[in-house]
């Protein structure tokens, strides 16, 4: 879980710059993304494969 320690002098923008940066940083959209609907195992492979290609490419 993402948690931002915002002092009084900071503004909203800010402390959601903070916490933007921090739930980017932490990957929860990323998992949320995949695990948003039901994934069955040729699909988890799949996205395995390609993940690992996409390594690989580096």
């Amino acid at each position: 879980m993402a948690k931002v320690v915002v002092a009084n002098s900071d503004s909203f923008e800010a402390a959601m710059s903070k916490f933007k940066k921090q739930v980017a940083k932490d990957g929860i959209l990323k998992e949320y993304k995949v695990r948003s609907r039901f994934e069955n195992s040729r699909e988890r492979d799949i996205r395995k494969r390609a993940a690992a290609k996409k390594r690989g490419k580096k």
